[in-house]
């Protein structure tokens, strides 16, 4: 049996057996033993276009943010369609990597940059010149002016290092690889 449904000005042909599949259509059926040749229901009938595809169809894609429509006509739905616990960790987790993965990639550049710079202080104090007074920088434990010479800068006596005002180099000659000569080793 076919019903006219003016829904809000605009009217729908449809099976009465398809509208029985809602609950609010199928009391009003039970209730009523004459219905006339048309229903009134003041909703949007936009609205009643996916409630009735869905009601011809429980396939349908249901729109998620309709699903109170369904609600006013008492149909029955799958209520987990609405809610999808995992959807909402998705969403946060779509929001959120970003956000962490740019923290994650903040914390290690500075890292890296507190490495390197901790390096390099440690590097530049490692490429002085042993000598006390030289400021030239390089690679040995001694620059290459002084290589060969044994970089004790201090009071020295023919029988080995005084105190007196006189502040000396020693004069005596060393290995390339060596910093001190032999009687200075243990002077600083």
């Amino acid at each position: 049996m076919e019903i006219n449904l003016n829904i809000s000005g605009r009217t729908f042909k449809v099976q009465k057996d398809v509208l029985c599949r809602s609950q609010l259509f199928a009391n009003m059926f039970a209730d009523c033993d004459t219905i006339d040749d048309e229903i009134k229901i003041y909703r949007s009938s936009k609205l009643f276009e996916h409630v009735y595809a869905y009601l011809l169809d429980n396939k349908y894609p249901y729109p998620k943010k309709y699903y109170a429509e369904l609600d006013y006509y008492l149909v029955n739905y799958a209520t987990w369609k609405l809610f999808d616990p995992f959807e909402s960790i998705m969403t946060e987790l779509v929001h959120n990597i970003p956000n962490w993965i740019n923290n994650k990639n903040e914390e290690i550049k500075n890292d890296i940059i507190n490495q390197i710079t901790s390096n390099t202080e440690k590097v530049e104090s490692d490429i002085k010149c042993s000598v006390s007074y030289c400021n030239i920088r390089c690679m040995l434990p001694i620059c290459e002016e002084h290589r060969g010479e044994c970089c004790y800068y201090g009071y020295i006596d023919q029988n080995g290092p005084i105190a007196c005002w006189n502040r000396q180099k020693c004069e005596n000659k060393i290995s390339d690889t060596q910093i001190y000569c032999h009687d200075h080793q243990n002077c600083d």
